[in-house]
């Protein structure tokens, strides 16, 4: 009986560093969660490059099962992915207290340091619980078995991984396994201004690498398929490629969110942080604050509206982690004291704040300049409020005849849109009926459909697909 290795590599590097979930991360959650559901822990494993063992190794994937919520220690501990440098209690204490990225740094080695010399007084009287797990082996790990007509499906980034590539080609070829890869975006080839260092070099090597590895591409929408389609066409590669688009749910949440309430669900807790910047009128903006989201142009838009409007003007949340390549932004916000507390950064709200932020906001605005998808534009109609999108890239697949377009390159735009769902109650109430009356896309919708295509790719035999977008 063949078998689906659903990899986790990326996800398992994600969570050594992080006490939320972002897009790629959130998206293979979801799919594990689905798959299971549908075909049991017999036919799904998954299967990931250990980054401390730093061998590949495969597990039970019940761990992901009904009920699951991420927190990070909990993950960490059953995965064994703690070292002598990472301590997932000082990060969740950093990440309530400092909203700075290169303040949590700071104060992470201070305290460190500080603790050596206290022989751990330092943590202690922080109330910060030095984990033993700290010496942990991953929860029953198991040598990857592979066997011919087994399925690799990864759903995300493995260019780090080099040893791990290899091993899965030469598996490929040795065994006779399939290997497909999911494609979220070619965002460091098509916008490399909006990301750091030589990451457009390691993308290329890593795309380069998939090209001559693989069996099958799945993208997320029919922008990335027509990204990606082009790129193999310039390079006379002839691998199929069809398109999943992922869902608008906000899973474990009810749509419409009536249910979201201040005591959160399971060991989430909305803090009063969040309570506090959700306390007026406010319009939210979801996602890492980078470049690319376009947020000093947001903004600069806002700075602009407050002129105009005044004390009408709603307040703008910023809710994610802070990101690279924003220091623009970072002035702006430093410069006019956060716009006079018309700006609010909310950093790595977890799953019960930004269902709360996303039910109780006016609107939504995700202005970026390129996005594989686009999760936050789903997921604001999902909680049935109106949005403020880019008419770019995939964006628009995500919206459909539901959200407000704009041009991201035009601050005009951005600003009238804005101020027609601000203070145009009945055209924004309009929308919120049309939203709520709408189809929207759900994970177990998205798993179905992966689940149909990997099956029927294995029969694929190289001929190209049109694009049906």
């Amino acid at each position: 009986m063949s078998r689906l290795f659903f990899d986790i590599t990326d996800l398992l590097e994600y969570a050594r560093k992080n006490t939320t979930l972002s897009g790629i991360q959130r998206v293979s959650v979801e799919l594990i969660s689905n798959l299971l559901q549908e075909h049991g822990p017999e036919k799904l494993r998954l299967i990931a490059f250990h980054p401390i063992l730093k061998r590949p190794v495969s597990y039970d994937p019940e761990y992901f099962g009904p009920g699951f919520e991420y927190q990070q220690s909990d993950f960490c501990e059953y995965f064994g992915l703690h070292s002598s440098l990472h301590n997932p209690n000082l990060d969740n204490y950093l990440a309530k207290k400092y909203q700075n990225s290169w303040k949590t740094s700071f104060h992470r080695t201070r305290l460190l340091a500080l603790n050596t010399l206290t022989r751990g007084e330092t943590l202690r009287k922080r109330k910060i619980q030095t984990s033993p797990a700290f010496s942990s082996t991953p929860h029953n790990p198991k040598t990857v078995d592979f066997k011919s007509g087994d399925h690799v499906f990864i759903p995300g980034a493995t260019w780090n991984f080099e040893p791990y590539l290899n091993f899965l080609a030469f598996q490929r070829k040795a065994r006779g396994i399939r290997i497909t890869h999911f494609i979220h975006d070619l965002i460091p080839i098509h916008t490399p201004e909006h990301v750091v260092d030589d990451v457009p070099q390691q993308f290329l090597r890593w795309l380069e690498h998939l090209a001559g590895n693989s069996d099958f591409f799945i993208t997320n929408s029919h922008a990335t398929k027509r990204d990606l389609d082009a790129w193999l066409a310039a390079r006379g590669i002839s691998i199929g490629s069809e398109v999943v688009p992922l869902a608008h749910q906000f899973a474990n949440y009810p749509r419409g969110g009536h249910q979201v309430n201040f005591a959160g669900r399971g060991n989430e807790k909305i803090h009063a942080r969040i309570i506090n910047a959700a306390r007026i009128p406010y319009a939210l903006c979801v996602g890492t604050l980078e470049s690319r989201k376009n947020i000093w142009a947001l903004a600069n838009v806002w700075k602009s509206l407050l002129d105009k409007l005044g004390y009408d003007t709603p307040r703008l949340l910023f809710a994610g982690k802070h990101g690279w390549l924003k220091e623009d932004f970072d002035d702006f916000i430093v410069g006019t004291g956060a716009l006079g507390g018309h700006i609010r950064i909310i950093d790595r709200p977890n799953d019960a704040e930004l269902a709360y932020l996303y039910s109780n906001c006016l609107f939504s605005i995700f202005v970026s300049f390129k996005e594989g998808w686009g999760l936050p534009i789903g997921e604001s109609l999902w909680f049935g409020r109106p949005v403020i999108c880019s008419n770019v890239s995939s964006m628009p697949e995500v919206g459909g005849n539901l959200a407000e377009y704009v041009n991201p390159y035009s601050l005009a735009s951005i600003e009238e849109a804005v101020i027609k769902l601000t203070l145009d109650n009945e055209y924004r109430e309009q929308k919120c009926r049309q939203i709520a009356q709408a189809h929207l896309r759900s994970w177990s919708d998205v798993a179905l459909d992966l689940s149909q295509l990997l099956t029927q790719s294995i029969n694929y035999k190289g001929r190209r697909h049109a694009d049906a977008g």
